[in-house]
């Protein structure tokens, strides 16, 4: 009698646990089902309004830096007495500082653009063409030419300038020389990949990926090297200034401490007279 009892109350179990199980409430299932649906959604909210936040910093620290720069064209606080030629994407000044040699110029775009390897191609054409006549210019006065740009620390989005610093034909042998020995004897200073690319088969944009920073020297419009920086921080501002001046054997405050240029207006016309000839925007 007491198996039977036993027997009959596990069978009533048995029937009770299937009675539940087929009369379960769904909504209990919906819950669950709902709560992962909500943590889901406010957990994308949440990355969302994070990238919203970042989009927007992001913006507010470019608006200050093209507010602030003194190379877009459109900015209030570009020197426009300095100015001496004027394309479609580049244009040409001076430096408002006495620079390494009389005929020193920069060449930039109208528009804020970091690098080099980061212009479209009418730019990089349009560059192109200032480089080749100033070349020719000073050619013409016996002299040769060293550009360089100097591509660090582009996550500040500097506004990108190309230097032209005419040399006399007697050093323009040596120029490459002197920048290739400077990397070389680097050491573990701010290098650690002493690696030149060579210019002379190819263009700067196709031997150095866009984003990198990097070192870029030509001398005239026949040969020239690029070399990515490693060290951001540690890479010398005066890099190639201090190449340059030490060939030149200026004096090192030339470009360490560089001051003011009295007349910038008639340093300009005399600049734009000899330019006038070989005006590549005429042509």
């Amino acid at each position: 009698f007491e198996r039977e009892k036993h027997a009959t109350a596990a069978e009533s179990n048995l029937q009770y646990a299937d009675i539940v199980s087929k009369h379960k409430n769904p909504n209990d299932d919906l819950e669950d089902i709902f709560a992962d649906k909500v943590r889901k959604f406010i957990s994308k909210e949440d990355a969302e309004k994070r990238e919203l936040k970042q989009a927007i910093r992001e913006h507010e620290k470019l608006a200050s830096t093209l507010e602030n720069c003194e190379r877009c064209f459109d900015s209030d606080k570009l020197d426009k007495q300095l100015l001496v030629s004027m394309g479609e994407k580049i244009y040409m000044s001076l430096p408002w500082y006495v620079g390494l040699q009389q005929g020193h110029c920069i060449l930039t775009t109208m528009q804020h653009v970091s690098a080099c390897t980061q212009l479209d191609e009418d730019a990089w054409e349009e560059l192109s063409n200032y480089r080749k006549a100033l070349t020719r210019m000073f050619a013409a006065q016996r002299k040769d030419v060293v550009f360089y740009e100097i591509a660090n620390k582009l996550h500040r989005r500097p506004h990108l300038s190309v230097h032209c610093i005419p040399i006399p034909e007697s050093h323009a042998e040596l120029a490459p020389f002197y920048f290739k020995k400077a990397i070389e004897e680097s050491e573990q200073e701010w290098c650690i990949n002493k690696q030149l690319v060579s210019l002379r088969q190819k263009s700067l944009r196709a031997a150095i990926p866009k984003g990198l920073p990097y070192v870029w020297v030509n001398f005239g419009m026949e040969s020239g090297f690029a070399h990515v920086i490693e060290d951001q921080d540690r890479f010398p501002a005066n890099f190639a200034q201090e190449i340059i001046g030490g060939m030149l054997e200026l004096n090192p405050n030339t470009w360490r401490k560089a001051s003011k240029e009295k007349k910038p207006i008639d340093k300009v016309k005399s600049f734009a007279e000899k330019w006038k000839k070989f005006d590549c925007t005429e042509q």
